[in-house]
C-alpha cells in the first residue's frame, strides 16, 4: 500500500472531523446551572425555547452545555454580563456530548 495514500486517507478522517464545529449564538432567557447527579452532569445549561440550529443531531439541540468546570464559570460570568449590557454570547459547539446535548468548548462575547 502506497504511503501517501495512507496519509491521505488518515487526513480525510481527521480532518473533517476537525472542521465539523460551529459557533452557536446563545439563548440568554434561561441559563441552568446543575450539579453531577444520576441524572444530569455538571455544568452550565443554556436552553432555547426551540432547538439550536447546528449541523449535529442532537436528541437534545434546545441545549448547549460547558462542562468544564473553570470554563463553565468564565461563561456563566460571561453570560451574566452579556445578558445586563445587551450583548451576546456564542459558544464553539463540537459536536453532542454522552447525554446527547450540544458540546460547548468555548465561549465568544460580542457587542450587537
Amino acid at each position: 500500500m502506497n504511503l501517501r495514500f495512507v496519509i491521505f486517507a488518515i487526513a480525510l478522517i481527521y480532518g473533517t472531523n476537525a472542521l465539523s464545529a460551529q459557533w452557536i449564538e446563545l439563548h440568554l432567557g434561561q441559563i441552568e446551572v446543575a450539579a453531577e447527579t444520576d441524572a444530569n452532569r455538571e455544568g452550565v445549561y443554556f436552553a432555547k425555547p426551540t432547538s439550536y440550529a447546528s449541523q449535529f443531531s442532537c436528541s437534545k439541540d434546545r441545549y448547549v452545555v460547558i462542562r468544564e468546570s473553570k470554563l463553565a464559570d468564565r461563561a456563566m460570568s460571561l453570560a451574566l454580563y452579556a445578558k445586563s449590557s445587551n450583548l451576546s454570547l456564542k459558544a464553539y459547539v463540537v459536536g453532542c456530548d454522552s447525554k446527547c446535548y450540544l458540546d460547548g468548548r468555548s465561549v465568544m462575547l460580542l457587542d450587537n
